[in-house]
Parts: C-alpha cells; sequence; structure tokens
C-alpha cells in the first residue's frame, strides 16, 4: 500500500502515484524548496536595490561617488552579477547593466556606458 507523501492518506490508482491530488504535491514540493526559493529572493532582492541606487546615481559620464552615499541608499557592495576587466585591466563590478568600481577607502566610481561596451579582459 502507497501513502500520500505529504498528507499520509492512502492512494489509489497506479502504483506509481506519489500525492492524493495537486494540492498535496504542491505543499510538499513547495516546503521541499523553500529554503533555496527564500535564499534565491534574498540576494535578488539586493542586486535590484543595487541596480536601482546605481541607476540613480550614475551620469553621462563616469562619476565619482563617496562609498557613504551609496551606502546611506541600502547599497551592498557584496552583491553583484559579474565581473569584468576594464580596458585598463582594472576589475569592474556590475549589478546587471550598471558598473563600478572601487577607487580607494571612501570613492567609487560609477560607469556612464551600459554593461555592453566593456567587455572581459
Amino acid at each position: 500500500m502507497m501513502y500520500c507523501h505529504e498528507c499520509g492518506t492512502l492512494l489509489k490508482g497506479r502504483a506509481d502515484k506519489k500525492f492524493c491530488d495537486e494540492h498535496c504535491r504542491n505543499a510538499f514540493n513547495n516546503r521541499k524548496n523553500k529554503t533555496i526559493t527564500n535564499f534565491v529572493r534574498r540576494v535578488d532582492a539586493h542586486l535590484k536595490k543595487n541596480r536601482i541606487v546605481l541607476e540613480s546615481l550614475r551620469g553621462e559620464t563616469d562619476r565619482l561617488v563617496h562609498r557613504s552615499e551609496l551606502l546611506q541608499r541600502g547599497f551592498e557592495p557584496g552583491y553583484y552579477t559579474h565581473i569584468c576587466d576594464l580596458q585598463n585591466g582594472q576589475p569592474c563590478f556590475f549589478c546587471y547593466e550598471y558598473g563600478f568600481r572601487q577607487v580607494n577607502d571612501r570613492e567609487v566610481l560609477l560607469l556612464a556606458e551600459p554593461v555592453e561596451t566593456y567587455r572581459p579582459g
């Protein structure tokens, strides 16, 4: 005899059936994937916030901003989507299409051009 993996109800029908209905199947899978889904949701929220901050501060040319200004707006430097080397070989971090580079302990350079302009070194 087989029982539903979610609610324990005796199953009727196919021999390989695992759940009594769609509700139990969905509940089982949602619970199983909850930890992964929450982690991805949190990381994605940080990335989206960083993108919004970079977009709001960038200018028509590359622009220096104080690190404290980024942090006050909720920017979290540890969250970025990828890294590219600029033409001079310096690494630049990106949140989707918006790039930034740490110049020193207090200043960050925001790139004016979208990511398509920069190619990995």
